[in-house]
């Protein structure tokens, strides 16, 4: 019921009732929004598949040697900075088997990882904090003759070239001087 005052005065209970409907829209939007939001947040029941467009999902050696053995050795995609071909997804979870066998098939060993460089990845810290898992990986990529010369990734540059663009310094020195040699 409508207070006296509002009773007198027909624009009033328009406004009223517009102000209701407007509170209600809010409303509606704010619990759709924060379904949405809600159902984002949920984790999804069906795994996110591993195959040779979207190597980020494969997350063990397994998954990622099956979906490498039906890749072209160098296919793959840059996204968030990162050439996420087989070589570098095996560089991410340390399957160096599932790495020789790409680079046996003809993958380049001087593209794929950050900024299109494998060089400039395997002489980075980053996944592993472990200079041993990183040696191993730079005799790897030597091994099939990395390049520090070859010009990679987006910016189409050499390992060096991006280095001395970016104004960085490898983590690991003496890594990056073995591909210098």
């Amino acid at each position: 019921m409508l207070p006296p005052e509002s009773s007198s005065n027909p624009s009033l209970i328009k406004g009223k009732a517009r102000g209701r409907l407007m509170m209600r829209s809010a409303i509606c939007i704010l619990v759709l929004v924060s379904s949405i939001a809600s159902a984002r947040s949920k984790p999804s029941e069906e795994p996110i598949e591993c195959y040779s467009g979207n190597f980020q999902a494969c997350k063990s050696c397994k998954t990622l040697a099956a979906a490498t053995s039906k890749a072209e050795p160098n296919e793959g995609e840059y996204f968030h900075a990162a050439q996420w071909n087989g070589l570098y997804a095996a560089y991410v979870h340390n399957c160096l088997a599932v790495a020789e066998d790409l680079l046996k098939r003809g993958a380049d060993p001087s593209s794929g990882g950050a900024l299109g460089s494998m060089i400039l990845t395997v002489v980075d810290k980053w996944p592993h904090n472990n200079k041993r898992v990183n040696e191993k990986w730079a005799a790897l990529l030597k091994k099939y003759r990395a390049n520090p010369q070859k010009k990679v990734g987006p910016e189409d540059s050499t390992p060096m070239g991006l280095m001395a663009m970016l104004h960085s310094k490898p983590d690991y020195p003496d890594l990056w001087a073995r591909f210098l040699k």
